[in-house]
């Protein structure tokens, strides 16, 4: 299924009992079968093993 937009209430991985550190750019964050990394120029990557996922910036969006 391609990449679409979804509500799925509080966030998972919200740290309430300290400042949530910053992924460092290149470094991967693997989750439940997705992988996200952070680009300084293009924003948050994140994809499936399917192929399917979103890129995400301060200006822009896509989907597939």
């Amino acid at each position: 299924m391609p990449g679409e937009f979804y509500e799925s209430g509080d966030p998972a991985f919200h740290r309430f009992d300290a400042p949530a550190r910053a992924l460092p750019y290149g470094s991967p964050l693997r989750v439940q079968g997705f992988t996200c990394t952070v680009d300084e120029r293009s924003g948050v990557t994140c994809a499936s093993s399917a192929g399917h996922g979103f890129t995400v910036s301060d200006s822009a969006y896509t989907l597939w």
